[in-house]
């Protein structure tokens, strides 16, 4: 297992999360602000479903 991935486990497990891998061939949301370099740059993560990581950044 790689490190970064342990790491991901670990985190969830600190905050009682389920670990759910964001396979490369999965979809992301990327907001417009993230590209224009809106700051602070938030996470919300969602079980994913249908094609997609569960992420929007």
């Amino acid at each position: 297992m790689s490190k970064i991935i342990e790491q991901q486990k670990q985190l969830c497990q600190r905050f009682n999360a389920h670990f759910y891998p964001a396979e490369d061939h999965l979809k992301l949301g990327i907001s417009r602000q993230v590209k224009e370099g809106l700051q602070p740059v938030l996470g919300l993560r969602l079980p994913p479903e249908e094609g997609t990581t569960g992420w929007f950044i």
